[in-house]
C-alpha cells in the first residue's frame, strides 16, 4: 500500500458540488493512521463534518486501525491535505511522517505558504479547487523533493502503530474508574512532557508545535559521554540488510584501530568497538548524531557498559562427572548400581553428585516388583478340571 498511490486514488475520486463542498470515496491517510489491518472497514458520512482549518463541510471517514486501537476519523478536508501534502487525520507529512514545522524548516525554499486570514484563506481554497478540477496537484512543490538527506535521517524506518492506542482514562487519573479491564481507555498516568499542549491549526501551519521543537532539538544535540572510561563501543541504530561490515570499517577506521564490528540487521542495531577511548570520542565528535553509510542513515550513540560478562571466552559450564553405565549386579538399584554412593536413609537419591526428586516410579519395590515370600498360585487354565474345594465340617 504505497503512500503515493493512495493519494492519487483520493485525487481521482474527489468531487465538488455547486456549493463548493467536497465529496470523496476514499480519504488521504498515512500508513500509521490506516493501521496494520489490510481488511479495515470505514464508515463514510458525506458532509457530516467541518474542516478544522478552512471550516468548510467535507466527507468524514471513521474507522478502527486495529483491535487494540481507538476509533479515528478525518479532521481536515482533502483540499487542505493536498495543499500541505499531509494526512487528513494526524496532519503529518505523507512521505516522511514528520511534522509540518520540521519539514518546512528544512524545505524553506520549496514549502507551500497558506494564508491564515478568513478572506485570503477562502480565496486560496477556491483556487486550489480549480487546480484540482483541472488535474493539477497543488502539492507539486513537495513532490519534487523525492529523497532529502536531512528528512530521510529524521524519518522513522517503520510505522509507529503505538500512535493509534486508546487515550488515557480521565477517571483513572482521578482514581474514580470502576470498569477495570473492561475500560476501553488506558489505565496509566500521563507524563508531563509538554507534548499534550498541541493545537491542530498550529500543527497544520507549522508554528508552535512542541513535537517539532523536541524533534529538532534532539536531532541537533550530540550524545553525552558516559562517565565510565571503560566504554569504548559506539551503538549503531537503523542498521539494515544492505549495510556491509566493510563499509562500516572504512567509515570508522579513519579515527583509530577497531577491535570489533558487529551488525545485527534483524534487530536493526550494531556495535563498533575501538581500542582506545580517545579514538571512540574522536569518532563520535566527528560523526554524531547520525552518519550516512552506503545510503543508510545510521544513528550513533554510546553503547552501554557490559555488566557481569567476561570480555573473552564467555561462560563455560563446569565439567560433568563421568558415570559408569555397566549392568548393575542383581539386587542393586539406584545410584549405588552405577558407581555412586547410595544416599543415607531418609534423604533423596543423588544423580551425578546432585540431589534429585524421588518419584514412586523410581522405587524398585513398587510398580510391579515381586513381593517377598513364595509366589502366588497360578490361575487354572481353561479346559482343565480342578479339585472341588473341601466343604467346611458341619457342626
Amino acid at each position: 500500500r504505497p503512500l503515493r498511490s493512495r493519494r492519487d486514488m483520493a485525487k481521482s475520486n474527489l468531487r465538488f458540488d455547486d456549493r463548493g463542498w467536497e465529496d470523496a470515496d476514499f480519504p488521504i491517510l498515512c500508513e500509521v493512521c490506516l493501521g496494520d489491518n489490510p481488511y479495515v472497514r470505514m464508515l463514510r458520512a458525506p458532509h457530516s463534518g467541518v474542516c478544522k482549518t478552512c471550516e468548510r463541510p467535507f466527507t468524514v471517514f471513521r474507522w478502527k486501525p486495529g483491535r487494540d486501537a481507538r476509533f479515528k476519523k478525518t479532521e481536515i478536508c482533502q483540499t487542505c491535505a493536498k495543499l500541505k501534502n499531509v494526512c487528513q487525520t494526524c496532519i503529518l507529512d505523507l512521505q516522511y511522517g514528520l511534522p509540518v514545522e520540521v519539514r518546512d524548516s528544512v524545505l524553506s525554499g520549496e514549502k507551500q505558504d497558506i494564508p491564515r486570514s478568513d478572506v485570503h484563506k477562502e480565496y486560496f481554497a477556491q483556487q486550489a479547487e480549480r487546480e484540482i478540477a483541472a488535474g493539477t496537484d497543488p502539492a507539486e512543490a513537495y513532490d519534487k523533493v523525492h529523497k532529502h538527506e536531512i528528512l530521510s535521517r529524521l524519518a522513522r524506518k517503520r510505522p509507529y502503530y503505538k500512535r493509534n492506542r486508546a487515550k488515557i482514562c480521565s477517571f483513572f487519573v482521578r482514581g474514580e474508574c470502576n470498569r477495570g479491564d473492561e475500560c476501553p481507555f488506558r489505565h496509566e498516568m500521563p507524563e508531563d512532557n509538554g507534548l499534550q499542549d498541541q493545537n491542530l491549526k498550529d500543527r497544520y501551519y507549522g508554528v508552535n508545535d512542541p513535537v517539532a521543537k523536541k524533534m529538532m532539538t534532539r536531532a541537533n544535540e550530540k550524545p553525552a559521554r558516559p562517565s565510565d572510561t571503560d566504554v569504548k563501543s559506539i551503538f549503531l541504530g537503523g542498521v539494515d540488510a544492505l549495510l556491509q561490515e566493510g563499509d562500516v570499517r572504512s567509515t570508522f577506521s579513519k579515527y583509530g584501530s577497531l577491535v570489533e564490528v558487529r551488525l545485527l540487521p534483524k534487530s536493526e542495531i550494531g556495535f563498533v568497538e575501538f581500542a582506545e577511548r580517545s579514538e571512540a570520542e574522536a569518532a563520535m565528535d566527528a560523526l554524531s548524531p547520525t552518519v550516512l553509510i552506503n545510503g543508510s542513515h545510521i544513528r550513533l550513540d554510546w553503547a552501554k557498559p557490559r555488566k557481569n560478562q567476561p570480555r573473552q571466552g564467555g561462560y563455560a559450564p563446569p565439567p560433568m562427572p563421568q558415570a559408569s553405565y555397566a549392568t548393575p549386579p542383581p539386587g542393586m538399584y539406584g545410584a549405588a548400581a552405577y558407581g555412586h554412593a547410595a544416599p543415607p536413609p531418609g534423604l533423596p537419591p543423588f544423580m551425578y553428585g546432585q540431589p534429585m526428586a524421588m518419584y514412586p516410579s523410581m522405587d524398585p519395590a513398587r510398580m510391579g516388583a515381586a513381593p517377598a515370600g513364595p509366589p502366588p498360585p497360578a490361575p487354572p487354565r481353561r479346559g482343565h478340571a480342578t479339585a472341588a474345594p473341601t466343604p467346611p465340617p458341619l457342626s
